[in-house]
């Protein structure tokens, strides 16, 4: 959490915590802030201890910081928490060090990206999958093969990340499946990170199959995100990979709990 080191008193002010959560839409954060005995800050006030903000931070708010005072974002974390600024972030690194397949952000790299659709071959080749900048929930989100499967002005208007998609994901029960770990970063110099044990698994509520013209809009193969799969059935088919196709209910919900 960024805090402001200069030359200022270091009095702390009264004991009792006052949150400013007036920039932040969630009720968890305004219910994990109460049961913890915090007090909620009136709108406009500067007498506070913690801020969260649902948005990045900006150096110059960071530099108004009194010496007792706390936000939820280091400067500069933007860097890696939007898509578009993520892929620039991953081309930095040295050749032969790369982490993640080929990118093109658009509508910058456009061309390029149309390019590698006219030549990707009907057998045997490639898929992408393109995801709207702005965007969350799997919202816009499609996959395509040929310049053909990008849906007519799907793409106008707007900011999008396409990437070749990788088409041997690692699965559960013959599901794809990601894993939301949370953090706490307290320190970026030295870098100081604490784990929270528990941690969610979120399923595709379809058995994966790898991606063809019969399953390109079906998301419940390709995306992961809860939104999608909460309201879809666990089918029962055999997986692509001979496993049983429902995992304990788990995959009709679309996510499960683990704890560390």
């Amino acid at each position: 959490m960024s805090q402001k080191s200069t030359g200022q008193s270091t009095a702390r002010k009264p004991a009792g915590v006052v949150a400013d959560l007036s920039s932040c839409r969630y009720g968890v954060v305004h219910h994990a802030a109460l049961s913890l005995g915090w007090r909620v800050a009136d709108e406009g006030s500067e007498d506070w201890d913690v801020q969260w903000l649902d948005k990045n931070v900006i150096a110059q708010r960071v530099l108004r910081l009194a010496p007792w005072q706390r936000i939820n974002h280091f400067v500069g974390m933007d860097a890696v928490s939007s898509k578009p600024n993520l892929v620039r972030t991953l081309r930095r690194l040295p050749p032969g060090q790369e982490v993640s397949p080929q990118a093109w952000l658009l509508p910058g790299e456009a061309s390029a990206f149309a390019a590698a659709l006219r030549s990707n071959p009907l057998k045997g080749g490639k898929t992408f999958i393109v995801k709207p900048e702005a965007e969350c929930q799997g919202r816009g989100i499609f996959l395509a093969r040929r310049p053909e499967d990008v849906p007519r002005g799907k793409l106008e208007g707007g900011s999008f990340v396409a990437q070749q998609y990788v088409e041997r994901p690692l699965l559960l029960g013959g599901h794809k499946f990601d894993l939301r770990v949370y953090v706490l970063v307290t320190s970026a110099a030295p870098l100081r990170v604490f784990l929270f044990d528990d941690g969610l698994v979120r399923l595709c509520a379809s058995p994966y199959r790898k991606p063809h013209s019969s399953n390109l809009a079906t998301a419940t193969v390709h995306l992961t995100n809860f939104a999608i799969n909460r309201h879809a059935e666990a089918p029962a088919a055999e997986a692509a990979d001979g496993t049983a196709g429902s995992a304990a209910g788990a995959h009709a919900a679309g996510a499960a709990a683990f704890t560390g």
